[in-house]
Order: C-alpha cells, then sequence, then structure tokens
C-alpha cells in the first residue's frame, strides 16, 4: 500500500493524483500545482541561459536530462543514471524542467505540475 510520507499534503481541488492500484508502480497523473514552487524556485532562473543539450554534470549522459529549478544544475533522468533524483533527495532541490519537453517535475510530491508559474513566470508577472 502507497503512504503519503514526505510527500506534500493532496489538494482533491488542485491535484489529478491518483493512488497506488497495488502493481508495484503507480500512475503519474500531473497535479495542477505545487507547494514547492513558492520556495522551491532559484529567483533569477528565467535570466540564465539555457543549453538543452547540456550534458549531466555528473555522467555526461547527453538524453533525458533534466535542469534544477533550485540551483540551475543538470543531471540526467532517473530512466538513465538518477542524478537528478537523487540531487533532489540530497539538496533539498524538488522542482525540476525537463530538456526534452519542458514538462516540470516535483520530486516531493512525485507529480508532473502543469501549472506551476500560472500564467507567466514569477518574474515575468505584469505589474498591478
Amino acid at each position: 500500500m502507497s503512504s503519503n510520507k514526505g510527500k506534500a499534503p493532496i489538494n482533491p481541488e488542485t491535484s489529478l493524483s491518483a493512488s497506488d492500484d497495488g502493481s508495484g508502480g503507480f500512475p503519474v497523473i500531473p497535479r495542477k500545482d505545487c507547494p514547492h514552487v513558492k520556495e522551491g524556485i532559484e529567483e533569477d532562473w528565467t535570466r540564465v541561459p539555457v543549453d538543452a543539450f547540456a550534458p549531466c554534470a555528473q555522467c555526461s549522459e547527453t538524453e533525458e536530462n533534466w535542469r534544477c529549478l533550485g540551483c540551475q544544475e543538470v543531471l540526467c533522468s532517473r530512466y538513465r543514471n538518477a542524478h537528478m533524483a537523487e540531487h533532489a533527495q540530497g539538496s533539498g532541490h524538488p522542482l525540476a524542467i525537463s530538456h526534452a519537453d519542458l514538462s516540470t517535475w516535483c520530486a516531493q510530491c512525485e507529480d508532473y505540475i502543469t501549472d506551476p508559474f500560472g500564467e507567466f513566470p514569477p518574474d515575468q508577472r505584469k505589474a498591478d
């Protein structure tokens, strides 16, 4: 049986997550938002140039890489050598964006996030 230990509480109004079906895996269905966005993203992250072909900083893997939104390090996915997963667990930086498809993943919630910033990234919002 699956537990929610260490994960953010699931809000049925904003989460699209599904529970473990007992098969040993669980479906990953994106959340609409995530409580870690407010503290998990470096303030200037949109100003850092992105090289979508940058290799993993630890193993030089060139496919399935993710950019940490906490420190900007590029590391490989759990389907390669899992360096981003290790980084998220060890650094406390739960959020990453995929170089392959620009999806946003929260390692603490163990979910994709479909609308992490609302209409604009935080530093791109229109001033009122």
